[in-house]
């Protein structure tokens, strides 16, 4: 049960999710090995939610992984940036989406916004790049280029 309502489905766990808000208490009661216990949950926000976005090439904001970031995602690679949000010109450019997480740009390595910020900037004007993702579990790569 919970906020002294007995739960009988996960729709009523979810309401009381939805009525719960950053920094609520839940008081949660349980039945384990016959005894019945009482839980106290703190809300908080979804890593994602309250780690810094940085802005790149003007409308992509990306965060840098981190741990908890990885484990909310499910996300394999173990460094890299996640792109939080791309406008839609951009994405249809680039081929990117929000949820990816870039790891490497040609050849380097991706492990902080700053560190693709900079990939960015080295590339501005010159070549097309080869920028390497994850996406829902599978790597993909796209190119493009960086005016």
């Amino acid at each position: 049960g919970a906020r002294g309502q007995r739960l009988r489905t996960f729709l009523d766990w979810d309401a009381v999710l939805l009525d719960a808000g950053p920094g609520d208490t839940l008081a949660v009661s349980c039945r384990c090995a016959g005894r019945s216990r009482i839980v106290q949950l703190v809300v908080t926000d979804l890593p994602t939610s309250s780690a810094e976005k940085i802005a790149i090439l003007g409308d992509i904001r990306v965060i840098t992984l981190t741990p908890a970031i990885r484990q909310e995602r499910d996300i394999q690679v173990t460094q890299g940036v996640l792109i939080y949000d791309i406008g839609d010109d951009t994405r249809r450019a680039t081929g990117l989406a929000p949820g990816d997480v870039v790891f490497q740009v040609n050849r380097q390595r991706v492990g902080s916004a700053e560190s693709l910020r900079a990939a960015f900037a080295q590339a501005a004007g010159g070549q097309a790049i080869t920028l390497w993702f994850e996406r829902g579990g599978m790597v993909g790569r796209t190119s493009f280029y960086v005016q």
